[in-house]
């Protein structure tokens, strides 16, 4: 059963955008970054970093493709947004504190509340990662207090799966229940504390948890694991 609770931190956002560039956009890399053309080259490095991540399926060739083509486009144009893409990259490579570095590096020229909140709470993701979980408590604190941040259950989501790797299930199922509350449509909630309730021996609100959890999506692995796991408490 503890394996089931191993909930690993993520960044959180959508999948990327696959960009399909022309034949023509690749004879531009050919020419270097020259000084009046540096921002559209930066963008065309750009362009190919996001079709390796598109469709190279996150395998190690292609994310490793994606980081040199972004770290192209930041030398052509250091454009915050830039870095938050190579931060998210050195994310995937485990490369921890390059990746805060990153994000840090974008968070004082990107001035859009929204996107900032997005980059903070992958900064604590990966203070999560790492165990430094004052660091990443602060942050998703502080997240959950501002109107700016758009998704507060996500936070409070990786909250609770903070409070499982300290072996704090009951403080956890609070936050996964806040998750549910706020944002009744987020499965990751329903599943999370569906598995909570079952380890702290709520069987009822585990069943309960579970059938919303296989309501909102009926292939849903874990749900149906637990559901046999439930059948038989």
């Amino acid at each position: 059963m503890e394996n089931e609770l191993n909930m690993n931190l993520s960044l959180s956002g959508k999948s990327s955008t696959i960009i399909r560039l022309i034949g023509c956009v690749i004879l531009m890399l050919m020419s270097g970054c020259g000084k009046k053309n540096n921002k559209q080259l930066a963008k065309t490095y750009y362009k190919l970093c996001m079709v390796e991540l598109g469709e190279g399926l996150s395998t190690d060739v292609a994310i490793r493709k994606a980081l040199d083509y972004v770290d192209k486009a930041i030398d052509c144009d250091p454009k915050p947004e830039y870095q938050a893409v190579r931060g998210s990259i050195l994310f995937k490579l485990k490369h921890y504190n390059r990746s805060i570095a990153c994000f840090k590096t974008a968070l004082r020229e990107i001035t859009c509340p929204r996107i900032r909140g997005e980059l903070l709470n992958n900064i604590a993701c990966i203070y999560g990662q790492q165990g430094n979980c004052r660091k990443a408590h602060a942050i998703w604190t502080k997240l959950l207090t501002s109107p700016h941040y758009l998704t507060p259950e996500v936070a409070m989501v990786n909250l609770a799966k903070m409070f499982v790797d300290k072996g704090k299930y009951d403080q956890a199922k609070k936050y996964c229940a806040k998750a549910v509350t706020h944002a009744p449509t987020y499965i990751d909630a329903h599943f999370y504390l569906a598995l909570l309730s079952y380890y702290t021996q709520d069987f009822s609100l585990a069943k309960k948890e579970v059938a919303t959890t296989l309501f909102m999506e009926p292939g849903h692995q874990g749900a149906k694991h637990l559901e046999r796991m439930l059948a038989v408490s």
